[in-house]
């Protein structure tokens, strides 16, 4: 994290509910954050990369195969 975001952080970790409440409200009104960033995110239709991609996925029986997350983590040696 950058110095700068850090200094905000720790203003904002000094805030009371109140503050924070009117910073969150001067953010949004000076900056264009959003809580549903998702939804702007523009759509593209899939390149031929994209597509052989998919096309691996959907042929590949691997690729239909669930592991419980515990038996995942052994595997990867993370449990």
């Amino acid at each position: 994290m950058s110095p700068v975001k850090e200094k905000i952080y720790g203003v904002v970790e000094l805030m009371n509910e109140q503050q924070a409440e009117q910073f969150w409200a001067l953010i949004r009104t000076h900056f264009l954050v959003t809580e549903k960033a998702w939804n702007n995110i523009p759509e593209e239709a899939p390149d031929e990369i994209d597509l052989q991609m998919l096309k691996e996925i959907e042929e590949a029986p691997e690729c239909h195969e669930f592991v419980p997350a515990p038996e995942a983590y052994k595997e990867l040696g993370l449990a």
